[in-house]
């Protein structure tokens, strides 16, 4: 099992998954659903919580999932340049870090990705019953589908 932090645009969802990918962004990538188990939503407007021993949640309602469980294998892995981006997704402002190859264009390079986007040194702004809230995050997978902007700060 493997623990997951999502973001949706009017409620925050913790519980757990059964992935049949090794990686968190493999599976979002694999697939148009994720089964969850001990899911607890948070409300985001209210507060309130609402706890769910199981339930499908189709992944057009994800905005971000917090990146969870082991990384890719080191030798696939490339040598990258890091830019500094901001990303307005849902009701969220997040700030962090996209990797792209060397030489090339961090916009452009995600629009070549998968659906999940991965950025490191995450901070996610948002609104949780009318108060500010701040979260810190190693890596976030940000769903490039519902982006309303994507840019270089």
């Amino acid at each position: 099992m493997l623990d997951i932090d999502a973001y949706a645009a009017d409620w925050r969802m913790h519980g757990q998954i059964e992935p049949a990918q090794v990686r968190l962004s493999d599976e979002l990538n694999a697939s148009d659903e994720l089964h969850i188990r001990d899911a607890r939503f948070e409300d985001l407007a209210d507060g309130h919580q609402v706890v769910v021993s199981e339930i499908t949640v189709g992944q057009e309602e994800l905005c971000a999932v917090v990146a969870s469980g082991p990384r890719g294998e080191e030798a696939r892995r490339l040598t990258t340049k890091t830019s500094h981006v901001e990303v307005e997704i849902g009701p969220y402002r997040i700030v962090g870090w996209v990797h792209s190859p060397r030489g090339g264009d961090p916009v452009g390079s995600v629009l070549r990705r998968g659906a999940w986007v991965p950025l490191t040194d995450v901070t996610v702004f948002y609104l949780r019953s009318g108060e500010n809230v701040r979260d810190r995050v190693p890596t976030l997978l940000v769903n490039r589908n519902l982006m309303r902007a994507f840019r270089e700060v």
